[in-house]
């Protein structure tokens, strides 16, 4: 078979997952193909697999394993390349094909799923720190200390006017410091209650919230996100490529 030389270049657009590929060149040359891409986007913490797979119209389904690069344990970075050499495995592309590269988030699921829950029962706030990327989720670990220092205060000054109200020589004295006690036992219930809501409700809040991050986790690795289709026409005196984007 002939050597043939064709270059394509292209600035990719790309459908917008929590990752992204973005300005993907394909080179054509001497049989082999030359993938240049660049992985934005990432979760600091995540690696990435890539994978390159290929569909004929009339051999079906082939995933490429004469390939070399960067696929395996990616982390975000430009000018990444992927090489596949097709006549290494017999394959002799004259026929319409389409490439697939996906990718799949190695860590993601672990660090910002519904587990997390676990952590804002032992502190609301811990949990739902790890399931988004924002800091507001402090503001429930402050309140829920705060609350707790107030339960703690208010229940303090219930057993003291409870105690003068024991010791209490005359009527006014009961009196007061019966209502004292009285009203420093419904603030205590209040912020009890502010509390046990803040906690229950970062638990919900992070098992919600991590389900949808695995269930984004998961499509991200099912998904194809960049589909690329190639038309072969070969023959002994012509050779002929076109490319289109498909979605």
């Amino acid at each position: 078979m002939k050597h043939f030389l064709l270059i394509i270049s292209f600035l990719s657009m790309m459908i917008s997952y929590s990752q992204d590929i973005k300005n993907v060149d394909f080179t054509f040359k001497n049989n082999t193909f030359y993938i240049t891409y660049d992985l934005i986007n990432c979760h600091s913490n995540n690696l990435y697999d890539v994978k390159l797979s290929m569909e004929g119209k009339q051999s079906g389904y082939y995933n490429p394993i004469n390939i070399s690069g960067d696929l395996i344990n990616q982390t975000c970075g430009t000018n990444k390349k992927i090489i596949w050499s097709p006549l290494a495995e017999g394959k002799q592309l004259k026929e319409e094909v389409r490439f697939y590269v996906s990718i799949k988030n190695k860590k993601k699921e672990i660090e910002n799923g519904p587990s997390n829950a676990l952590r804002s029962v032992l502190l609301p706030g811990l949990g739902s720190l790890k399931v988004q990327s924002t800091k507001l989720p402090l503001i429930a670990t402050a309140g829920f200390i705060i609350s707790g220092i107030q339960i703690l205060r208010y229940n303090s000054l219930t057993n003291s006017n409870f105690d003068n109200y024991l010791s209490a020589r005359s009527q006014s004295e009961l009196n007061t410091y019966f209502e004292a006690a009285k009203d420093a036992r419904t603030k205590t219930y209040i912020y009890s209650g502010i509390a046990v809501g803040i906690w229950v409700s970062d638990i919900i809040y992070t098992i919600i919230k991590g389900n949808k991050n695995k269930a984004l986790h998961q499509k991200s690795a099912n998904n194809l996100g960049n589909n690329w289709k190639f038309n072969f026409n070969a023959d002994p005196n012509s050779f002929n490529l076109s490319l289109k984007k498909e979605f």
